[in-house]
């Protein structure tokens, strides 16, 4: 199974090539070496030369939602009523599309007397003194931030075979397998590592070996595991299957990866049972109460006509 890192690599390179997973002959293996696992507040950056997790490591807690706005007072000149016939997706596999007769309500009302926006902030003075100080502040403050294009082929949730891309250059593929599930690579982005900041950018896919087979024999087909190479056993680290073995700047990747894996496992393996808990809840409440089509509420301004077939307006 591929994973569509290319997508998002095209995205900011305008293009890639997509490679297959296929294992040259030449094969380097690689461990993270041993790193300080001095404590510090996940919720802060921290020292420049720790290797940790910056800001939020997602666990399954639903983020806390902003209170609602107060309503629009809106005055009605007309409303019109119909029922429509709508269709809510299925959320999971397995699952049935619902499909329900709902009410479409149409307001014809007064256009709003919304506030002004605020007027445009003036322009800066780049000669000030004072601006000039500011900006020199920032500069020696500012933290370089190197993009990370990973994908990960996650096998049993034991073996992960990944591909990247040194600074992005789609053109010098990296490829390797790893002791480590990638999955718990999930719910955060930005970590440092030797006093550099990375954001990671990973697609991830699962692949499940019996499940597979068992797919692969119900259509008289022969599933063919992917050859994987006796990979470290004394923690974290990963055989190097595709690039430049010689070159450590393009390593740095992987091994910065599996050096904050031996920081912060125990967060990330408990970051990750707290999100698959919440998924599991999630699709159990989702079988249980299937989402259901709504009725549908426009306001069209009186500027519209009320039964024109396509306006711009504010739906609820």
């Amino acid at each position: 199974m591929k994973t569509p890192i290319h997508t998002l690599l095209s995205i900011v390179l305008l293009t890639i090539s997509p490679a297959g997973a296929q294992e040259p002959a030449d094969e380097t293996s690689g461990t993270s070496p041993a790193v300080s696992t001095a404590t510090t507040d996940p919720a802060e950056a921290g020292p420049a030369t720790a290797t940790q997790i910056i800001g939020s490591l997602s666990d399954g807690t639903p983020p806390q939602l902003s209170p609602p706005k107060p309503p629009l007072e809106l005055e009605v000149l007309k409303t019109l009523a119909k029922p429509i016939v709508l269709e809510e997706p299925a959320p999971l596999s397995g699952m049935k599309s619902v499909r329900k007769t709902v009410t479409l309500t149409k307001h014809l009302i007064v256009e709003p007397d919304l506030p002004e926006p605020p007027p445009p902030l003036p322009p800066v003075d780049i000669t000030d003194p004072a601006v000039i100080a500011r900006l020199a502040e920032m500069r020696d403050k500012f933290r370089k931030t190197e993009i990370v294009f990973v994908s990960a082929t996650v096998y049993d949730h034991s073996r992960t075979f990944v591909r990247w891309w040194p600074n992005g250059q789609y053109d010098k593929e990296m490829c390797a397998w790893s002791n480590v599930d990638f999955n718990l690579f999930c719910g955060f982005s930005d970590y440092t590592w030797q006093g550099r900041k990375f954001s990671l950018l990973m697609g991830i896919g699962n692949e499940n070996a019996a499940l597979r087979q068992h797919f692969a024999s119900m259509r008289g087909r022969t599933y063919t595991p992917p050859e994987i190479p006796a990979l470290p056993t004394d923690g974290p680290g990963f055989v190097l299957t595709k690039g430049d073995a010689a070159d450590p700047a393009s390593l740095d990747v992987l091994t910065g990866l599996h050096e904050l894996y031996r920081v912060e496992e125990t967060r990330l393996k408990d970051a990750y049972a707290g999100r698959e808990k919440a998924r599991i809840e999630r699709e159990a409440f989702l079988r249980a109460h299937p989402p259901q089509p709504k009725d549908v509420t426009t306001w069209i301004s009186e500027a519209c006509r009320l039964d024109a077939p396509s306006v711009k307006t504010l739906t609820r």
